[in-house]
């Protein structure tokens, strides 16, 4: 992929290490970020591909759950972890929780 070698190529120049993850299917995505998160100052980037578009989802979820910092390929992944993060708040003042503007 293209992509991955550029970010391959200018990573030492930024003194960062790459560590590529399989994204064959979700078990795998999940424990590799699950393990990817327990290393220090670490953060994804997703390129653009057919696995990770399939993968949408599962991987802004597990980036939110890890507080992982994320980069992504395409805005539909940053819409979708604001509309994640707004249902939570629905969610809250359904439950009866007030909101600051009420408060």
């Amino acid at each position: 992929m293209a992509q991955l070698g550029a970010i391959q190529a200018v990573a030492p120049s930024l003194r960062v290490d790459v560590t590529p993850l399989n994204l064959r299917d979700a078990g795998e995505i999940e424990r590799a970020v699950a393990a990817f998160a327990r290393s220090p100052n670490g953060g994804l980037i997703v390129p653009a591909g057919g696995a990770a578009a399939f993968h949408h989802d599962l991987i802004v979820t597990l980036a939110a759950r890890h507080k992982l910092p994320a980069v992504y390929n395409t805005r539909s992944f940053a819409a979708a972890d604001q509309n994640r993060r707004a249902a939570g708040y629905v969610g809250r003042i359904l439950k009866g929780e007030r909101s600051a503007l009420a408060a």
